[in-house]
């Protein structure tokens, strides 16, 4: 027999998430709508309620810019039972996006329970590479993103990139003829600049059948819009992952994939295909006597574009059509060298999250905020079926909601809503990770009253909890069509 004389609760080091009554409602929320900022809220809960309790530990190492330590407490659920499959795709979802988000080079994966150390490496080690295959391209411009076990070693100094931060150049020294040329998903548009005068606006169809066809579009583009002009500078502005200092196109977006569907032996013929387009620029240079031909990723283009119409020193510029990217103003100056991929970022975890091809992630931002997801949601409610379209684009419903009546512009009404639903779950996320406040839109989907049926979704569900952070949205003053042409035009310029 014994006397108990004391009691006192004891603190668990490893919860059971279910077994948790407190969090039951938050949990729940998160199972059932996917989001990360939802999960999110469900790990700082726990790290609330039980700060001792063993956690994973990722940190990131990002080179001279330092390292970012992340904690995520240590759940039995993601060892066991139904929330499993879940646990481990959110947690990978949350490194995956800090260090795409970060351009980390190295990854160390560790648990402050040293029994689980190994095994939550190599879990989440495994995980990360079968599931996210542009990893490396996010966040190191195709070159290996190592994961490592354990506790970070010392940044090695040797390894700094150079920021090559590029500003709008003065009016006054835009003297000479300047081409730009915006390589998009479906048109190739193309702004001429004389003297700062913008003198020719020129759009052609792209050709999806290999990077030699589009070498040859282009420059034909180029060649035509330039018959009688002496040209001064050359800026390609192209979609996906482009090294601006090498001038060297390494994985665009909305071709690759493409290309990929086109024949046996893909990766061979891919060679080939960004061997023809990276030889362009040389070809360029010789055939108009110049030196300064360079490329630009579409967005940091858009991102000139915006510095020049919105006079907006800092924030993010959010640009919205076949896909979505983000370039991140500073001081009034752009990073050339660093590519924010943000249609990769994964804002939802769930099993049937949406697919996109060209990001290759489930779940991913693009998927929902691109022109697939669109299409995926007004199918989901039924547009093409009511209003008569079975061949139904993002074009027709921005067109629907022109009309101001009628079923169309009602449930195109209802669909920006929806769409402003998973913009509004990717700026909370990047608040969070990145502690951004100020959001401009730009692009094709944000043009005429679909951008403010947009704005005015997006603002409702953001304003009751980002209002008192000080986070605001708004739309760019951008040329929707020509705004990614004009910025590679300036580019050019500023080279």
């Amino acid at each position: 027999h014994y006397i108990v004389r004391k009691s006192s609760r004891i603190i668990p080091t490893l919860i059971a998430l279910q077994d948790e009554p407190q969090l039951q409602g938050i949990l729940k929320q998160a199972v059932s709508t996917g989001d990360i900022n939802d999960w999110d809220n469900v790990f700082e809960e726990v790290s609330k309620m039980y700060p001792f309790s063993h956690k994973i530990t990722i940190s990131l190492d990002c080179g001279s810019d330092g390292a970012k330590e992340i904690f995520v407490p240590l759940v039995k659920d993601l060892f066991e039972g139904q929330l499993s499959p879940v646990l481990l795709r959110c947690i990978s979802s949350f490194i995956y996006n800090y260090v795409i988000g970060l351009a980390a080079k190295r990854i160390y994966i560790g648990s402050t329970d040293e029994k689980m150390d190994k095994v939550v490496f190599y879990l989440i080690r495994d995980y990360l590479r079968e599931n996210f295959k542009r990893l490396d391209y996010f966040a190191n411009f195709g070159k290996e993103v190592e994961i490592l076990p354990g506790a970070r070693k010392e940044v090695r100094k040797t390894e700094r990139i150079s920021r090559r931060l590029v500003e709008v150049p003065p009016e006054n020294e835009r003297e000479g003829v300047y081409i730009g040329v915006d390589v998009g998903a479906s048109k190739v548009k193309c702004v001429v600049l004389e003297d700062n005068k913008e003198v020719k606006r020129a759009m052609v169809e792209t050709t999806l059948t290999g990077g030699e066809a589009l070498k040859i579009l282009i420059t034909g583009l180029i060649r035509e819009v330039s018959k009688g002009l002496k040209v001064s500078g050359i800026g390609l502005s192209l979609p996906g992952v482009v090294d601006s200092s090498n001038n060297k196109i390494i994985w665009l977006v909305n071709y690759e994939y493409k290309w990929q569907k086109r024949d046996s032996q893909p990766e061979a013929n891919l060679k080939n295909d960004y061997a023809a387009l990276n030889g362009m620029m040389d070809e360029l240079k010789k055939e108009y006597g110049i030196n300064n031909v360079g490329i630009l990723n579409d967005v940091s283009s858009f991102g000139l574009a915006s510095l020049e119409t919105d006079k907006a020193s800092g924030g993010v510029l959010l640009a919205l059509g076949t896909g979505a990217g983000t370039a991140r103003l500073e001081g009034g100056l752009i990073d050339m060298d660093r590519i924010e991929q943000s249609g990769g970022f994964v804002i939802n975890v769930n099993e049937d999250s949406f697919f996109d091809e060209g990001c290759s992630v489930k779940g991913c931002f693009a998927a929902y905020a691109g022109e697939s997801g669109i299409l995926d949601i007004s199918k989901k409610l039924g547009l093409p079926g009511i209003v008569g379209n079975g061949r139904l684009t993002a074009y027709d419903i921005s067109k629907l909601l022109e009309s101001e009546r009628g079923v169309g512009y009602a449930e195109a009404r209802r669909l920006y809503r929806e769409l402003s639903k998973p913009i509004a779950s990717w700026i909370k996320w990047m608040h969070r990770m990145r502690g951004d406040k100020k959001f401009m839109l730009a692009g094709g989907t944000t043009v005429g009253y679909a951008g403010n049926e947009l704005l005015n979704g997006i603002i409702q569900i953001l304003k009751t909890e980002l209002e008192e952070a000080g986070v605001s949205v708004v739309l760019s003053k951008v040329d929707r069509e020509y705004g990614g042409a004009r910025g590679a035009a300036l580019f050019a310029v500023a080279k």
